[in-house]
C-alpha cells in the first residue's frame, strides 16, 4: 500500500528523486517544491531506492543522482550538492552522516553496485579514521566543506556503522 502510494504520488520525474507530498485538499497530491525545485533532493528522496521499492528506471535515475550529485570527496552528502538549498555550512545540508553511509552501502550491495558500495565504505572509514585520530571524538556528522567532525561529539551510537564495517 505505502510503496504504491510513494510510487504513484511521490516520484518527481524532473529531479529524479522522490519528494515530500502535499495533499491539495481535493484528493490530489503534489510534490512539495521550494523555488520550483523538489525540496527532497538527497537521501530522503533516495530512500525508496534503498528500500527496494523503486522500479528499474527510477532506481537508475536515483543511482545516477547519488553518483553525480551526492558523492563527495569525504562521503555521501545528505543533500544533493546541486540542489539550490544545499549549504556548505548546514547541519543536514552540506554534511555526511555515518549511519546513512552504512544504510546506503548495504542497499548498494543488495542492488549489485559493489564498486560504489566499496568506494563509500572506504571513504567513510578513512574520514572516520582521520577525525578520530585528530580529536578522539565521535562526532554526529562531518562537514563536506572541510572534512571535519561537527555537532555533538559524544554520540557513541554513531560509531556503530563504522564498527560494523570493520566487522564486515
Amino acid at each position: 500500500f505505502f510503496s504504491d502510494a510513494l510510487n504513484t504520488h511521490a516520484w518527481d520525474e524532473e529531479s529524479g528523486y522522490y519528494g515530500y507530498v502535499e495533499l491539495d485538499g481535493n484528493g490530489g497530491a503534489n510534490i512539495f517544491k521550494t523555488d520550483g525545485v523538489n525540496a527532497d533532493m538527497g537521501m530522503d528522496g533516495a530512500y525508496p531506492y534503498v528500500a527496494g521499492i523503486s522500479d528499474e528506471t527510477r532506481s537508475a535515475r536515483i543511482l545516477d543522482n547519488i553518483k553525480t550529485g551526492m558523492v563527495t570527496p569525504i562521503g555521501v552528502s545528505m543533500v544533493d550538492t546541486r540542489a539550490p538549498y544545499y549549504l556548505t555550512d548546514g547541519y543536514w545540508n552540506g554534511s555526511v552522516w555515518m549511519p546513512h553511509q552504512w544504510i546506503l552501502w548495504k542497499a548498494l550491495l543488495d542492488h549489485g553496485e559493489v564498486e560504489l558500495a566499496k568506494h563509500i565504505a572506504e571513504t567513510a572509514l578513512a574520514l572516520w579514521e582521520r577525525e578520530t585520530a585528530h580529536t578522539y571524538n565521535c562526532y554526529e556528522h562531518f562537514m563536506i566543506q572541510n572534512g571535519r567532525g561537527a555537532g555533538f561529539h559524544q554520540f557513541s551510537a554513531l560509531s556503530t556503522p563504522v564498527l560494523m564495517w570493520f566487522e564486515s
